[in-house]
């Protein structure tokens, strides 16, 4: 009966044993597979706008272009090699042109021999 006893317990604690060596190497394998996802590809993007004065100008425009850009951006990883995750970023820009004279650029003479009053 003692024996039964003792080889009853030695084998659940050996059961136990390998139990917790399955759960440890698992955790182990998961925590490996995140920090190497992670490492992958990080991809990092910004964008600053300054403004670095405003003026009075003296111009004339000839003509106006509005433009829109969209920019459209998609990150795909997969944890573990099997649950995809997507970052996605849709940025639009828009822009007016103005095409003209800048008068403050221009020299101005004075032609005084042909003068007229």
């Amino acid at each position: 009966m003692l024996k039964a006893l003792t080889l009853t317990i030695m084998s659940n604690t050996v059961s136990l044993l390998v139990i917790g060596l399955l759960l440890g190497a698992i955790i182990m394998f998961l925590i490996w597979k995140l920090t190497l996802s992670g490492k992958q590809g990080r991809v990092k993007e910004s964008s600053h706008t300054v403004v670095e004065s405003i003026r009075k100008v003296f111009k004339i425009v000839l003509a106006e272009g509005y433009f829109n850009e969209l920019y459209n951006f998609e990150d795909t990883r997969k944890f573990f090699g099997l649950i995809p995750s997507t970052k996605r970023a849709l940025v639009i820009i828009q822009a007016k042109v103005l095409v003209g004279y800048n008068f403050e650029k221009c020299v101005w003479e004075v032609d005084e021999a042909h003068q007229k009053n």
